[in-house]
């Protein structure tokens, strides 16, 4: 599962409109390199992406899931609810 990716990138040297992205290659963009300071990347480097491993948390994501009835309860009670507030 994709956690994060670099940047922010913008194809202005004023910042204009920044953008995250993990690239092949960013030269010919700017960079932001402190708040407010963009710098032209001139070298052919490449952004990273950055994952996180979903087996290793198989449980924890398990146990915070719902079984779908008990989802469907639980939905089904907020829109009784809601139309109770309503009415």
């Amino acid at each position: 599962m994709n956690y994060s990716v670099d940047g922010p990138y913008s194809t202005s040297p004023s910042g204009a409109n920044p953008f995250n992205a993990a690239l092949f290659d960013k030269s010919g963009l700017y960079e932001e390199t402190s708040p407010n300071t963009w710098v032209l990347v001139t070298e052919s480097v490449p952004a990273a992406a950055y994952a996180s491993r979903i087996s290793t948390g198989a449980a924890f994501i398990q146990s915070t899931i719902p079984e779908p009835g008990t989802l469907l309860i639980v939905s089904a009670a907020v829109c009784v609810l809601g139309l109770r507030r309503r009415g």
